[in-house]
């Protein structure tokens, strides 16, 4: 079937669906690889991807949405006439689904990596809304990373649950061990080095909450000596980020790979996008993930695999399973999260709430049962357990 498979994602920018998909690609997974835009973050080998949307690059949502039936002309024009596609994200599920319509002998399975009852507000995501619920059902397989997700699209937008197959994510823990223990660039070595640093990481959208963290951060400093806060990640939030800073006088940096070393009163650290984000989570206390709602979040499998203690907002609806062992325990700290126009007091009550339990990991005998317990856990995440579940679809 390999001959005649083939993947369609946005693009290899950062992100979790994007590692995801990269990892079946490096195994040999498709014939060729099909892409809107042209990043590529994860190193896959140019050689077997061509990008069908050159000319969507940095246009609007709205722009990318009308172009959809004339990339699925052109995916069907350049894969086999039955061919197998694979599709990651909702932009290239749409176009394969179009393109399905387009050439009946084409076995459409789309992937799912988030939640899109929760992902998708405002007019565009009305529009999204519309689109998933006419589109999806006509896939022949709904490939989603968590039990949560596959529960809104059978609730919210009809899709019949006979068609939904559920495959946890895959981690390669060799591989994000070895990158964890890479040095950190002299630059910023010295930042982890020397202080207590709680550290998030994902793309600055409006559902991560890294503006709650911040305010978590401001309540901790006092309390935990030599406190820092560390962000990794970029996206169209990030100036909104730093404007919050301002607001409350707190001294941030933004660093790049140049950057020389940062000043010693700096109190939270921008990190951008890394190829390698795994040394500096290593290097880093406490991991926070205040997330409003997830998908099946890649970061905290990653951090359990690094053993560092993990809080996170026990959000729709990925953070429960990765922190869940088989037993019911709990190998992380769940918190309730917060939410888009949560009322004054109650956002109050919360970071309050999150910030006695940052407090509380910086003490390691704390974290001793919770580091034993995620032993446990990085064993369901192993990649050739998962991908032997995608062979099988």
């Amino acid at each position: 079937m390999v001959n005649s498979r083939y993947l369609l994602i946005n693009s290899f920018t950062s992100g979790g669906a994007e590692r995801q998909a990269s990892y079946l690609v490096k195994r040999s997974f498709f014939k060729k690889v099909f892409t809107i835009l042209p990043e590529n973050n994860y190193e896959v080998d140019p050689a077997i991807i061509e990008v069908i949307g050159n000319s969507l690059y940095r246009k609007s949502s709205i722009f990318k949405l009308l172009f959809i039936p004339y990339l699925a002309i052109k995916l069907v024009k350049n894969i086999s006439k039955e061919a197998e596609v694979i599709s990651f994200l909702e932009i290239s599920n749409y176009i394969n689904i179009i393109a399905k319509l387009l050439n009946k002998n084409i076995k459409s399975i789309i992937s799912v990596r988030t939640v899109p009852s929760q992902q998708y507000r405002g007019m565009i995501g009305k529009v999204h809304h519309v689109l998933i619920k006419l589109l999806y059902p006509r896939a022949d397989v709904v490939v989603v990373n968590s039990n949560g997700a596959k529960l809104d699209l059978v609730e919210n937008f009809g899709i019949i649950i006979e068609k939904i197959k559920v495959i946890n994510n895959a981690y390669d823990a060799k591989e994000i061990i070895a990158l964890s223990e890479e040095a950190l660039e002299s630059g910023c070595s010295e930042f982890f080095k020397s202080n207590n640093v709680i550290c998030m990481s994902g793309r600055f959208t409006q559902g991560k909450g890294q503006e709650k963290l911040i305010e978590i951060y401001n309540s901790v400093k006092n309390k935990v000596e030599k406190c820092k806060l560390a962000f990794i990640g970029e996206g169209e939030l990030l100036e909104k980020a730093l404007s919050y800073c301002i607001e409350r006088n707190i001294k941030y940096y933004l660093y790049t790979e140049d950057s020389a070393v940062i000043p010693e009163d700096v109190e939270v650290l921008f990190m951008g996008f890394r190829k390698n984000p795994f040394s500096i989570i290593k290097n880093s206390k406490v991991f926070a993930f205040p997330s409003m709602w997830e998908g099946y979040p890649n970061v905290l499998a990653e951090t359990l695999i690094l053993n560092i203690p993990i809080i996170s907002a026990d959000c729709p609806f990925g953070p429960r399973e990765v922190l869940t062992l088989k037993n019911g325990k709990m190998c992380g700290e769940l918190l309730p999260h917060f939410s888009l126009g949560m009322d004054t007091n109650e956002e109050k009550r919360l970071i309050d709430l999150w910030s006695n339990s940052i407090i509380k990991h910086f003490d390691e005998g704390f974290n001793s049962e919770l580091f034993a317990k995620s032993k446990d856990k990085v064993e369901e995440f192993d990649q050739n357990i998962v991908l032997e579940r995608w062979a099988k679809i």
